[in-house]
């Protein structure tokens, strides 16, 4: 049963003027008490997104004092699209009022998680297992959809994970953290500021079994090849630009290449983007990427030795004003509720390197 959710909430005085011929981003930037969002919204470049007049959005838009507390790493550039993606949890492609909003109903946002609206006689919530926000002011009209203020920041399911809860946690990666324990590289895992390029089951059945043998039987050779696949900062898809060069952890360069909307990593494809944790990012490549001194004994008759030769490129640190290039908003939706998916970053991430697994198991 739907119910007239307007009595529930508080009154809206919090607005001053409430036009319905501003947009949602104009909206924002009258309302003293949502400053922090516009600030949050203009950083992650998502204000010319809600300020398109054809748009049809609902925001869920925290006041001041739900920002409190959030690191403000994400309020720069090499963290843009882990604040993209929070703000994006808070925002539907088409429009949902009071009237809509029913107890238990599951919502998904644009960056494909989901939360739970709870409605009582206390009021409307919106909660998942890391957070509960209250509305607490309701069905504020924009002429390009409708904002509900709430009293908590909507907290995604990547904010909960590290790169080393996935080596630990995710099903069938177990052996891979067996090998970055016996390669001491622990404490690289769970550092801040990692970005890690995980291959695929594709990569792992290229690989020679002669190679595979000689890296399981190594304890060292299985750091290297771990670290060749970790580079320090975060370097999200947007941020993987034509001629970067970024040097692994083991002190070798991997070249960014860019064709379209291709993305190489020396001659390895990114296939997947921006698998977020709290301490960095992670990307799924089609080829094992190996060190210029293993290289050469991976030949195979249907792939090339993914270890590139370093070139004459300079070296490219991550900083907080560097330019991303990348649009960051995503397609609106025609439907703010869908049925929860059993799909997500950190499973996928798993998956890849579970393949590790099943590849020197033989060994």
């Amino acid at each position: 049963m739907k119910l007239n959710l307007a009595s529930l909430f508080l009154a809206t005085s919090a607005i001053s003027v409430v036009a319905q011929d501003q947009t949602i981003v104009d909206l924002a930037v009258a309302t003293e008490d949502l400053s922090t969002l516009v600030s949050a919204v203009q950083a992650a470049d998502l204000a010319e997104t809600l300020s398109d007049p054809a748009g049809t959005f609902t925001v869920f838009a925290p006041v001041n004092s739900a920002f409190e507390g959030v690191d403000p790493k994400y309020l720069t550039e090499p963290w843009k699209a882990h604040l993209t993606d929070i703000l994006l949890f808070h925002v539907l492609g088409s429009e949902v009022f009071s009237a809509d909003v029913t107890d238990g109903l599951l919502i998904t946002p644009l960056n494909g998680d989901n939360f739970t609206a709870t409605v009582n006689d206390t009021g409307v919530f919106l909660g998942s297992d890391l957070f509960s926000s209250q509305v607490t002011t309701a069905d504020v009209d924009a002429s390009n959809g409708v904002v509900h203020l709430i009293s908590a920041l909507l907290v995604p399911s990547w904010m909960a994970t590290t790169l080393a809860d996935i080596a630990a946690n995710v099903e069938g990666f177990g052996s891979v953290a067996t090998f970055i324990t016996q390669a001491g590289l622990e404490s690289e895992i769970a550092a801040e500021n990692r970005t890690i390029f995980a291959p695929n089951a594709e990569a792992f059945a290229a690989i020679s079994p002669d190679l595979t043998a000689q890296i399981v039987n190594d304890e060292s050779l299985i750091g290297v090849v771990l670290k060749h696949h970790i580079v320090e900062g975060v370097w999200s898809k947007a941020a993987l630009t034509d001629g970067l060069e970024l040097t692994t952890l083991d002190g070798n360069p991997l070249i960014v290449s860019v064709s379209g909307d291709s993305i190489m990593v020396d001659e390895s494809a990114v296939v997947e983007y921006d698998f977020l944790a709290t301490n960095g990012v992670s990307h799924i490549i089609s080829t094992i990427l190996l060190p210029p001194s293993l290289a050469s004994g991976n030949e195979t008759e249907t792939t090339t030795a993914p270890g590139a030769m370093p070139v004459e490129t300079p070296v490219a640190e991550p900083t907080t004003d560097e330019e991303g290039s990348a649009a960051p908003g995503a397609t609106p939706v025609t439907a703010p509720v869908a049925e929860p998916t059993s799909s997500s970053g950190v499973l996928a991430l798993g998956s890849a390197f579970s393949v590790i697994s099943a590849a020197f198991a033989l060994y």
